[in-house]
């Protein structure tokens, strides 16, 4: 038994599953069919070609970054600030319900990879195109400033960095500001 990989994880759980709920029948075929032969398919243009090597990378890249992420030790970090949510949602005849706040770093998070169309999982993963650095570091300038999170901090919350990686996105974003303005 090879639970290593998804295909033996799944066949593993369907095994169990057929035990403890009883086999279901076999579907009975009525009348045989050929199947027809696939259509041969058209070769990708090169510009094609790249973005779907691209996308496969990326998708190998999160899915790496997504094993590596741990959780940030709640115990070891001092509270954060909340957003305050003021719509209310209610439904009819019941009590007024407020979503749960939100932590501001997380806010920072989201909007920033709304504004940048970028997945928050790139944000998180390892992930090294020069747009998603640049929204990286925009985020670490962004918690360090508007939350007041040591560089320790950020780097646990933003997917186990380093705290000189943070340090290096913080001064980079603060030189980018500075040559706008």
């Amino acid at each position: 038994m090879n639970l290593a990989t998804l295909a033996g994880q799944s066949s593993h759980y369907s095994a169990v599953r057929a035990r403890l709920m009883g086999t279901m029948p076999e579907a009975r075929v009525d009348r045989l069919a050929i199947p027809e032969a696939p259509e041969p398919k058209k070769p990708l243009a090169p510009s094609e070609k790249q973005r779907a090597q691209a996308a496969k990378r990326r998708s190998v890249m999160a899915m790496k970054a997504a094993a590596k992420l741990k959780g940030a030790s709640v115990l070891a970090s001092r509270p954060l600030p909340m957003v305050t949510v003021e719509a209310h949602y209610a439904w009819e005849g019941g009590p007024e319900m407020m979503p749960p706040p939100v932590p501001l770093w997380k806010q920072i998070v989201i909007e920033v990879a709304e504004r940048e169309r970028i997945p928050v999982l790139d944000l998180m993963s390892d992930f090294r195109e020069k747009h998603v650095v640049a929204a990286r570091a925009e985020i670490f300038y962004r918690i360090r400033h508007e939350c007041g999170l040591s560089y320790v901090e950020i780097g646990k919350r933003m997917g186990n960095r380093d705290h000189s990686t943070v340090i290096w996105g913080c001064r980079r974003h603060a030189e980018k500001l500075a040559g706008r303005e």
